[in-house]
C-alpha cells in the first residue's frame, strides 16, 4: 500500500515513510492519480516542467529523477514502460486535501 499525504507532502510505502523532495512528490501525486494506469513523459513533463523551451534537456532530468523514484520507493512499485512513461503499481491511498480516497 502507498500512502500520499497531499498536505503535509509525505509518502509511505508499507507504513514506511519515503524521503522524498519536492518535485517527487509532485511526481507521486500525479502517478497515484493515474491508478494503475500509464503516466506519459508528455504528462510528466507538464508537471515538472516551469520552462517549455527546454523539453529535450527536461525529459533527461525526468528520467533521472524516476530513476532515483523507484529506489526509493522500491523497484516493484514503479514500471518504466519504454519509449511512452511510467506506471505506478499498487494500491494507493490518498490523505490530506479535498479529495481522500
Amino acid at each position: 500500500m502507498i500512502k500520499i499525504h497531499r498536505t503535509k507532502r509525505v509518502v509511505k510505502v508499507d507504513d514506511r515513510p519515503v524521503p522524498l523532495t519536492p518535485g517527487e512528490h509532485e511526481l507521486m501525486v500525479v502517478l497515484g492519480m493515474m491508478d494503475n494506469k500509464l503516466a506519459s513523459y508528455d504528462l510528466l513533463l507538464l508537471v515538472t516542467c516551469k520552462d517549455r523551451v527546454q523539453i529535450p534537456a527536461d525529459k533527461q532530468a525526468l528520467i533521472s529523477r524516476m530513476f532515483r523514484l523507484k529506489r526509493k520507493l522500491g523497484e516493484q512499485h514503479l514500471e518504466c514502460v519504454r519509449q511512452s512513461g511510467y506506471v505506478l503499481k499498487g494500491k494507493v491511498q490518498f490523505i490530506g486535501g479535498s479529495e481522500d480516497r
